[in-house]
Parts: structure tokens; C-alpha cells; sequence
């Protein structure tokens, strides 16, 4: 998948970047880097074709004669859709033993 297919693929759809980093579990400067030409780690690229194949999106690769683009396919397979957690990092700061900045030790 290259830059312009995903530019395409969230077009089509009417996805913002939100919307997609969302349903991909990555986060939305790392979309937009990639949109930008940037490079993206390989499995970062495979959450996001996967969760397009997943809405019906089938990418077209540039030949001699034409572009690259997207077709959508008329029907789409359902897929289990799992929501990221929102803040993966409150469970580390959770069990932390690490007191929060400014806390007060509790009076004996």
C-alpha cells in the first residue's frame, strides 16, 4: 500500500484520520506521516491494510498504462472490531510504586 492508495482508501470511506487511527490502533501523526510520504514501520502498515481490505477496499497497483488507485468491493465481510485502549499507559502508572508529582506522604 502506498501513500496515496491510504489518502484514497480514507476518502472513499469518509474516514478522518481519527476515525481510522482509531479503528487501527495506531496513532494519527503516524497516518499522516505516511500520507506525507514518510516511512512507517511494516507492521503499523499491516494494521492499516487490514482494517481497509476489512471495510472493502482493494488496492490497484500502477502499471504502464495507469495510476495506482482503489476499487471497493459491493460487499463487505464483517470483522471483530476491537477499540484500542484509550490510555494504555494508565495500568503502568497504576502499579507504579512511583508517587505522582506534589503527593503528600499520609500523616502516621
Amino acid at each position: 500500500m502506498r501513500p496515496v492508495h491510504l489518502r484514497m482508501a480514507r476518502a472513499a470511506l469518509g474516514w478522518t484520520l481519527k476515525e481510522l487511527a482509531d479503528r487501527a490502533g495506531v496513532h494519527m501523526n503516524t497516518i499522516s506521516r505516511y500520507e506525507a510520504g514518510f516511512e512507517i514501520m511494516s507492521g503499523t502498515m499491516e494494521k492499516l491494510e487490514e482494517v481497509l481490505r476489512h471495510e472493502g477496499v482493494v488496492f490497484i497497483d500502477e502499471d504502464d498504462e495507469f495510476l495506482p488507485g482503489i476499487r471497493m468491493r459491493k460487499e463487505v465481510r464483517p470483522m471483530a472490531f476491537h477499540a484500542p485502549d484509550p490510555n494504555p499507559f494508565a495500568a503502568k502508572r497504576r502499579l507504579s510504586k512511583t508517587k505522582p508529582k506534589g503527593a503528600k506522604k499520609p500523616k502516621r
